[in-house]
């Protein structure tokens, strides 16, 4: 590697190319950011590092410092070689002590150079912060109590005297007991990126001074800080010698503008903002601006107004949504052409219109042109209106709920709401999305284009342009709040949003009482009472006791959507709702599988009120403090779906459970139940039951009773077999024994004949392929064979001889912690599997050259793992992900793969390059993700953005992104 030279103030893109400094004394700066420590402002360095050249510069120095200049922190890095003299003085001193971490490294040779010592001497005595690296030495050479550095410290005394080498001494005895990091104990890798972290850590470390008054807003500010420390306060120090390149979208204030990038000497010059806006009066000089004191000379901003698709591009973005090509059919080509003048060239009208005519007739088309012509060329609103026209009514209420209420919002929290008004939320989410009116983002939000919002809010306010009261949808908490309190509310209202000032009233019964339609109500504390109210959901409500409800005789559906994990306790009233049908408690952010086995709260039993509802159909009470269910439960005749999900105090069912025979769902997870009744085999007509992470050691042979049965979870259990009757479950499509205690499988599991998809971590039983046998053959078997439809199956599997019998049928296969004893582990006989994710298996190689169908490919923890090989086999592969495999090496094929839409790398350190990716044009997902080794970012197609991060070795790989999916899922939980 050439030695890299860098003037003073380099660009990001510093390289070997780069200019030597023409001062006299070299040295380099990364000119990055600072944290926030108020105490540290003023640093002109973040980071000083003090090390021998010919030791480490060219390799792990050189690393380390560009890792650091990734993660955006500014270095000062010396270079004894190349210093004259004696003292430290000038810059090199300032440099010292404007540092806010000195990092030494400690290498077998650096007690050799003077210089070396001196610097940390020097670093002593100023009293820096110093981090050691012990690169090739251990802490005990560095404390002297060996002989590797006591040579050279002889020859330095022999020249310079004994008082100054002591202090070199002290020096270095007092360093080494400074805990550090040692490259013996990890890669190199992973050493640079524990050091950047770390170092990073404390430089965003900083102490807020908080008012004494203050009770409990110590964490609350530090997250806050945390959130805002890249915007506005440290902006400036961290690119004031960088160029850089700032993109801010839908700026419409001038302070938005000034409090992200103020002034011109926060960036380097040539240094570049875009901003996009869709009124740039604010940046026009006038007397606001002047007496503002912001500065906006003309010559400051260049204003580049989007020009409207011409004719061709814009025939060619509408066919590409209505036909799903760049050109129209023939006998479509003149009404495409005039659909598509229509649209004006504007590419969200073209995008929304094209989508709605997909696969639509003829008639639909000519109809959706005459409505065009009708509307005047410069009413986009009301071109894109006419796609909502189209909608139909189930689907046009979700577009107007989301666009009031909803953006930015999980799709869980009103799904359930549109789910009990029968508007179909999962078929219409995707219809809505597929004529381009919604997006869900990976994180299952609900995304709308702003003007698509604008124009379902314009349509709501067209309801009643005057009393808003007429409205349907009332989302400004301060109007409705207003309606509520004046009693103006009426009949057309569905929705309101008092989020933010319902804490400070409490709503009486009379104060919705002029509200009978409303469906949606968004509070956060009161009570809450109507007399002809038929639905209420309540979102993030913080209540603990149910609302009065005694006057709302006529609701049917009650959920507390987002309500905080604790117990909820039941008000009276609740027993005289005779006509509801579902009362749903959903905690918030229903992670229970993170919920503590005991909680803090009161255990109270299920009141017999709730029992006294007859017409109830769904009850859930999930996440509840609930340590017992009362026995009236066996009266509900009507009830088709319990949910009790994680109430970990319920031990045991009542043995009335049987009794609800019109129960389809019965879903127990994460609930401290440790044995089902027999009379749970009474259910005749129960479809799926959940008994996952409960203490169930044993399940009753009645269970064969369960003649309806389609899905049985079972994992984390404690069960150790299966009972014999569970042949008597013919309808079964779903088992799953994942984590049990369960070592063999039934030999009658082959007589389950409707089973597709089977999770289970064995495999000693089992012979055979289950290939269109007739039934006396299953049964003079003596070995368990295949259920003959198996689609679906996940194993562990410690004898790889076993692969061989695998059934043909399979489509999706998961094997896990397979031992290498076979040359070739996946058997031609899976020719038809379209999905494959292999877990902790051993193998060296995996060749796919028999698996011509293979879509979906997840490899994982495969620690053995070398090569995958001539992968180009499976032409039809989309999806790959390779994750925690540290020895991998090649992925062979990879460039050729022309259907892959998805490459998920992550934490396969030792790949040090892929192919040219240019290619795969239906790549649209790219992740690398702590890849150490890699050295270079291969070539996309231009639809792609990657992802890179922590990847030490290359130049621009942040170590943080709030905008990758992969940091996100790590900084929330989801990854280990």
């Amino acid at each position: 590697m050439a030695k890299r030279k860098y003037s003073d103030a380099p660009s990001a893109s510093t390289d070997s190319s780069d200019a030597e400094s023409s001062r006299g004394d070299k040295f380099e700066v990364l000119s990055t950011n600072r944290g926030d420590a108020e105490s540290s402002l003023g640093a002109e360095y973040d980071v000083f590092l003090n090390f021998r050249g010919p030791d480490t510069r060219l390799n792990f120095t050189d690393y380390l410092y560009h890792a650091m200049d990734g993660a955006g922190i500014r270095v000062f890095r010396d270079d004894e070689e190349i210093r004259k003299g004696e003292a430290i003085k000038g810059e090199l001193e300032r440099a010292i002590k404007s540092s806010a971490i000195c990092i030494a490294i400690f290498s077998r040779n650096y007690a050799s150079s003077a210089w070396c010592l001196r610097e940390l001497a020097y670093m002593v005595n100023c009293k820096a912060k110093i981090l050691p690296i012990f690169f090739d030495v251990e802490p005990k050479d560095v404390k002297l109590k060996t002989e590797l550095y006591q040579e050279d410290l002889q020859k330095h005394e022999e020249q310079l005297g004994s008082e100054v080498v002591q202090r070199w001494k002290d020096a270095l005895m007092g360093v080494a007991r400074i805990k550090g990091w040692d490259l013996k104990d990890t890669g190199q890798g992973k050493l640079i990126k524990s050091i950047v972290a770390e170092v990073s850590n404390k430089l965003n470390k900083g102490d807020k001074k908080l008012p004494d008054s203050l009770v409990g807003i110590k964490d609350p500010v530090e997250d806050v800080m945390h959130l805002i420390d890249v915007g506005i306060r440290h902006i400036g120090k961290r690119f004031c010698c960088k160029k850089v390149l700032i993109v801010l979208d839908d700026v419409d204030k001038m302070d938005q503008l000034s409090k992200l990038a103020d002034k011109p000497d926060w960036f380097a010059p040539g240094s570049r903002i875009i901003i996009t806006s869709r009124d740039t009066t604010f940046l026009q000089k006038g007397e606001e601006n002047r007496e503002n004191n912001v500065e906006t000379h003309a010559k400051e901003f260049i204003i580049y107004e989007m020009r409207k698709l011409g004719n061709v591009h814009a025939l060619e973005l509408f066919c590409k949504h209505a036909f799903s090509m760049d050109s129209p059919p023939h006998d479509y080509d003149d009404i495409s052409r005039e659909i598509a003048h229509k649209a004006d060239g504007l590419p969200l009208a073209l995008e929304v219109i094209g989508s709605s005519l997909y696969r639509q007739s003829k008639r639909f088309w000519k109809d959706t042109l005459k409505k065009l012509n009708s509307v005047p060329n410069q009413k986009v609103c009301d071109k894109l209106k006419i796609s909502l026209e189209m909608l139909e009514k189930e689907q046009r209420e979700i577009f107007l709920d989301i666009a009031c209420h909803f953006i930015g919002e999980k799709t869980i929290y009103p799904y359930y709401m549109w789910k009990a008004l029968e508007f179909y939320p999962g078929s219409n989410i995707i219809a809505l999305t597929r004529k381009s009116l919604i997006k869900v983002d990976d994180f299952d939000r609900l995304l709308m284009h702003d003007m698509l919002r604008d124009v379902g809010r314009e349509i709501v306010q067209q309801e009643d342009f005057r009393f808003p009261w007429k409205r349907s949808r009332l989302w400004y908490p301060k109007i409705a709040f207003d309606v509520v309190q004046t009693r103006k509310g009426t009949d057309f209202i569905i929705a309101l949003n008092l989020t933010g000032l319902s804490q400070e009233h409490d709503f009486t019964s009379e104060a919705f009482s002029s509200l009978p339609s409303l469906r949606l109500l968004e509070l956060e504390g009161g009570n809450l009472a109507n007399n002809d109210l038929k639905v209420i959901y309540l979102v993030r409500c913080h209540l603990s006791t149910t609302p009065d409800l005694s006057t709302c005789l006529n609701l049917k559906i009650l959920v507390f959507d987002e309500h905080r994990p604790k117990s909820l306790q039941f008000g009276d009233s609740i027993h005289k709702l005779e006509r509801l049908k579902r009362l749903e408690i959903i905690p918030a952010q229903v992670r229970l599988s993170l919920l503590p086995a005991s909680v803090p709260f009161h255990l109270f039993p299920v009141p017999s009120t709730i029992c006294c509802l007859k017409y109830l159909s769904s009850l859930k009470l999930e996440g509840q403090c609930i340590q017992e269910l009362h026995p009236s439960i066996g009266e509900m005749a009507g009830l088709t779906h319990l949910s009790l999900r994680g109430c970990h105090s319920l031990e045991k069912l009542p043995d009335c459970i049987g009794s609800l025979r019109s129960l389809l769902e019965l879903d127990l997870i994460h609930t401290g139940i440790i044995a089902l009744p027999d009379s749970i085999g009474d259910l005749k007509k129960l479809e799926k039951m959940k008994l996952s992470f409960t203490q169930i050691s044993e399940l009753p042979n009645s269970i064969g009773g369960l003649e309806s049965l389609l899905v049985l979870f079972l994992r984390d259990t404690k069960i150790s077999q299966l009972p014999a009757s569970t042949e008597y479950l013919k309808r079964l499509e779903y088992l799953n024994l994942a984590n049990t205690m369960i070592t063999e499988l039934p030999k009658a599991i082959g007589k389950l004949e409707n089973l597709e998809r089977l999770v289970y971590d064995g495999c000693r039983n089992i012979a055979g392929t289950g290939e269109a046998l007739e039934m006396e053959e299953w049964n003079q078997s003596e070995d368990t064979r295949w259920p003959p439809k198996l689609r679906l199956l996940s194993m562990s599997c410690d004898d790889p001889q076993f692969l061989t019998r695998l059934p043909c049928s399979l489509r999706a296969l998961n094997l896990k912690d397979v031992k290498p004893q076979i040359e070739q582990p996946l058997h031609s006989k899976l020719r038809y599997l379209t999905d494959l994710t292999l877990t902790r298996c051993s193998w060296r190689d995996i060749d796919f050259k028999q698996l011509e169908n293979l879509q979906s490919l997840r490899v994982e923890h495969c620690e053995s793992l070398v090569s995958l090989s001539r992968l180009s086999s499976s032409r039809k592969l989309q999806k790959l992900q390779v994750w925690f495999c540290s020895e991998l090496i090649v992925i062979q094929g990879l460039a050729e793969l022309e259907s892959l839409e998805e490459l998920v790398i992550v934490q396969c350190n030792s790949i040090e390059w892929l192919p040219d990716l240019s290619k795969l044009r239906e790549l649209r997902i790219f992740y690398l993700f702590e890849c150490e080794s890699l050295l270079d970012l291969p070539s996309v197609p231009s639809t792609c953005q990657p992802h890179v991060h922590m990847c030490p070795m290359l130049p621009e790989s942040p170590y943080d992104s709030p905008d990758c999916i992969i940091c996100w899922k790590r900084a929330n939980g989801y990854l280990l």
